[in-house]
């Protein structure tokens, strides 16, 4: 029935995934119940993600509860979308917070029978055992990308062209390379801003890599290099994310892929590249990791300086800037601050001006750690995110749809403006190239 008011019950995880998510079930009831505020007040201390969520989800729920009196807590909080927020303390307390939030909704819903009680919360066991004393439950999924994975994993990089197309591409050139070629009413409507695809000719005797940039179709053997700092993109996937992280008028850039893809490599390539020219803008790189791993503690409990604490999380990346200058040059880098770790949260209030960031496993940031750092890029920035979605080790949000990799790409992906999608590249690598024992073992 379009206009039915739900009674919506929010697990803890819910607002370790989004903070903010009180305020996405326009037009309902939500409960709250207290045993989340003391869990997400033990969650609280630390710098890592699940921290940094439980003091924002807190703090959230401090600015609805700061200027009420008791009773109008106990009445329900009016809301700006028109629903209403109840903070329910019961006095009968278990000696697990699970148990309350099942034991609340089961209340809520014999006291409104006339109501769709639901029980929203991201732990499968929750949602069975609330489906068990029969009350409803589902997934969060407000913040859930909407996304088609089949459809962003395969999306269409190859087409085939009239030959008096191509033959477009080459008149005119001098040197035997394409030219930039308007869009043919064949691909209107089918291919992107910054896509790139590779292009055949009818009898495929001829192919061509190109992008989308604008209205035109530009050929990437005129437009970029193939082999940068001494190493060439192994495959086509990596080609083109190269080039996307070379190209200085695509600030947003992202790349999935399993595990040995080469997608930090080819970042990680293009970011020396750029600051080592005097005449590029970008004068660093800073590189994002998170503090998270299966089983890893938070670095509040690390011994040592911050740079002792976060040193071990970065030991992949020295690995590939040593193999890429051929040498033990990322010490140099590192004490001419060329180039910068640093752990999500540490930016706050900060604006990054010429700079090349890069945010390597995107898969395990919250969405609100991801958003912090792109929303510090300053003037003449680039922000390259790469990750493999199905490999996440959050806590919380370990659905491929969940985390703000996916997130991130689904929304830029999906832009309206041409102005602003124009400031967005993403490319799927799904070549395994470390090595054929690697490849094998990613398909254990």
């Amino acid at each position: 029935m379009v206009g039915e008011i739900h009674n919506y019950i929010l697990d803890t995880n819910v607002l370790i995934g989004n903070p903010d998510a009180i305020h996405t079930f326009d037009g309902n009831n939500i409960y709250l119940p207290i045993t989340v505020i003391r869990e997400l007040d033990k969650l609280k201390k630390g710098t890592g993600e699940v921290a940094f969520s439980a003091r924002e989800a807190l703090r959230n729920i401090g600015k609805l509860t700061d200027n009420v009196q008791p009773d109008e807590i106990q009445e329900g909080i009016k809301l700006g979308d028109g629903s209403t927020f109840y903070l329910c303390d019961e006095k009968k307390r278990s000696e697990y917070g699970d148990d309350d939030i099942l034991d609340l909704a089961e209340k809520i819903k014999n006291e409104h029978k006339n109501q769709k009680t639901v029980l929203v919360s991201k732990d499968t066991a929750v949602r069975i055992r609330a489906k068990s004393r029969g009350i409803f439950s589902e997934d969060y999924f407000h913040d859930k990308a909407q996304v088609d994975f089949d459809e962003m994993f395969s999306i269409q990089d190859q087409f085939t062209l009239p030959d008096e197309s191509l033959a477009n591409m080459f008149s005119g050139s001098k040197d035997g390379k394409p030219n930039i070629i308007e869009i043919p009413e064949s691909l209107e409507g089918r291919v992107q801003q910054n896509q790139y695809f590779e292009i055949l000719s009818n009898d495929a005797s001829y192919r061509l890599h190109v992008k989308v940039k604008g209205t035109q179709l530009v050929s990437l053997s005129n437009n970029r290099r193939t082999q940068i700092e001494g190493i060439k993109a192994r495959n086509s996937r990596q080609l083109y994310l190269l080039d996307a992280c070379l190209d200085q008028e695509v600030p947003i850039v992202n790349g999935l892929g399993r595990a040995g893809t080469g997608k930090t490599l080819m970042a990680i390539i293009a970011g020396l590249n750029q600051i080592n020219h005097l005449n590029e803008k970008y004068e660093r790189i800073m590189v994002f990791r998170p503090l998270v791993d299966a089983g890893s503690s938070e670095i509040g409990f690390l011994p040592g300086r911050v740079e002792d604490k976060i040193g071990p999380y970065f030991g992949a990346i020295k690995n590939l800037v040593d193999f890429v200058l051929k040498g033990p040059g990322t010490q140099t880098l590192l004490a001419e601050e060329k180039l910068i770790f640093n752990p999500p949260n540490y930016l706050r209030g900060d604006t990054v001006n010429n700079t090349y960031i890069i945010v390597d496993e995107a898969q395990n940031f919250t969405n609100a750690e991801l958003r912090l750092i792109g929303t510090r890029m300053g003037q003449n920035c680039k922000m390259v995110t790469v990750g493999d979605p199905f490999q996440s080790d959050l806590r919380f949000n370990n659905d491929e749809r969940d985390n703000a990799l996916t997130k991130a790409t689904a929304y830029f992906k999906n832009l309206k403006k041409p102005t602003e999608r124009a400031l967005f590249a993403y490319v799927v690598l799904n070549e395994v190239e470390r090595s054929k024992s690697a490849a094998v073992w990613g398909k254990f």
